[in-house]
Parts: structure tokens; sequence; C-alpha cells
């Protein structure tokens, strides 16, 4: 939608513990909507990521992400069941 208003959910999160060692490079990563720093807002049934990142060492001359994927978990609910 025209409305859309860009908004800052993960302000720093480190994919690699050193960035000039490749140790750690393809190792995956899953975010929870508890790390965010507020929550994702669905716009017209869409929702639209700008991923930013930075590479701080000059051993790399390209690099970024692969195989991005976004799921929704959804609890089940089993017939009968009270947690009362």
């Amino acid at each position: 939608g025209g409305g859309c208003v860009p908004r800052m959910l993960l302000p720093r999160h480190e994919l690699m513990r050193d960035p000039h060692c490749e140790d750690d490079a393809e190792a995956w990563h899953a975010l929870y909507r508890s790390q965010l720093a507020q929550p994702i807002v669905d716009e017209d049934d869409a929702i639209i990521l700008r991923i930013y990142l930075l590479q701080p060492s000059p051993n790399w001359s390209t690099f970024g992400l692969r195989h991005v994927q976004a799921y929704v978990f959804c609890v089940d609910v089993v017939p009968g069941y009270s947690e009362s």
C-alpha cells in the first residue's frame, strides 16, 4: 500500500561472531517475534521487508543472504484440553 511507513524492527543483529573469519559464515539463523523492537504490521495483507547488511571486514568483497524464508507459527488446539 501507498501508506506503508518504514519501521525498524531489528536495529542490530550480528550474524557472525568474527566478521574476519568464516567459521560461522554459512550458519542459519532464526529470528523470533520476541527479538523484534516492535511488532510486524500487516499492511493490506502484505509485509514488505527491507534488510540492510553491513560487512565490517575488508576480507570479503561480496556478501549476502540466501534462502530467506518467513513462517507463521500456529498453536495447535487439542479438543478437550485445558491448561487450568
